[in-house]
């Protein structure tokens, strides 16, 4: 990878990292349904000219665009809202990728050997770790939260496998327009307080949702679908395991949080296992670059 490329996603794995913080700040002072709302209204309003019709697949990629937006997208800002720290859940949503390759074991009938097979026991060993240290039983909800969130990212991996002719910022827009009425109704259902959130949120609050919007959504995936378009995943992929890293120095910086030994030794195994996944993936499907968990990561490495 040449130098102004690897600075490049050095610079996206620190705005996808940052992006954690971002989301932390927002869901302290909007409900985190209605929170996800926004900012995808700041995504629809900038992508809004790149939402046309892809002939023979819009079944396709508005099912894309219901689970990503709303499901994926919704849970992550909920398990944000419940989460003691932030570290934990930055690293437990990496498990995306494990999940994606057991869905294409079950589902597309492929095959894992045993490099892979163990880097999924340790993905799922170390947030096992994370999760059930002592005194971490507060941190369970938010942790099963992300781990849905993961495994709705996955579903949309193996979807994505089957979609044509879709461009990435095509599917972030529909994404976008998904996820804001989406989210209104659901915010409407069971948050309340929405009102007086609007009206009375700080500054901050509105930075931290632009800055989740055209950070994570438009910079992040713009600049990784220059990357992608250049280079093999396996090139590519590995670099993305440097966003939690960065997500939890910045939890550390900004929101003041320590690591426990549970939290490094947890964290090391399972991004340890993502990177074996990754490493080893021998089919390089072609990328549509869309958003983990928290904002984070490439269409598929678990092939």
């Amino acid at each position: 990878m040449s130098l102004p490329h690897l600075l490049l996603v050095l610079i996206i794995n620190m705005v996808w990292g940052l992006n954690f913080v971002a989301i932390a700040v927002a869901v302290e002072h909007f409900p985190p349904i209605l929170a996800n709302c926004l900012r995808f209204s700041v995504v629809l309003l900038l992508l809004a000219p790149f939402l046309k019709r892809v002939e023979g697949q819009m079944n396709i990629l508005l099912s894309i665009a219901f689970i990503m937006g709303i499901v994926h997208f919704g849970t992550v800002f909920l398990a944000m809202a419940v989460a003691e720290d932030m570290a934990p859940i930055a690293i437990a949503a990496q498990t995306n990728v494990p999940f994606a390759t057991l869905l294409a074991v079950i589902f597309l009938g492929e095959r894992i050997g045993i490099w892979r097979t163990m880097g999924i026991s340790l993905s799922f060993v170390g947030v096992v770790i994370i999760g059930f240290e002592p005194g971490g039983f507060s941190q369970i909800d938010a942790i099963a939260l992300v781990l849905f969130s993961a495994l709705s990212y996955a579903v949309v991996a193996i979807l994505m496998r089957r979609i044509r002719g879709a461009r990435p910022m095509n599917v972030q827009a529909f994404i976008a327009l998904a996820a804001v009425p989406g989210s209104i109704l659901l915010s409407a259902g069971i948050e309340t307080g929405q009102l007086e959130a609007l009206t009375q949120a700080p500054t901050i609050a509105w930075i931290a949702i632009i800055y989740s919007g055209i950070g994570a959504s438009i910079i992040g995936h713009g600049g990784m679908y220059v990357l992608f378009q250049r280079y093999p995943v396996t090139t590519v992929a590995p670099f993305m395991l440097l966003a939690p890293v960065f997500a939890v120095i910045a939890a550390i910086l900004f929101l003041d949080e320590s690591l426990t030994p549970y939290d490094i030794i947890g964290g090391t195994i399972t991004l340890l296992g993502v990177l074996i996944i990754t490493l080893r993936t021998r089919n390089r499907q072609p990328i549509i670059v869309t958003e983990d968990p928290l904002g984070t990561k490439q269409e598929d490495t678990a092939s």
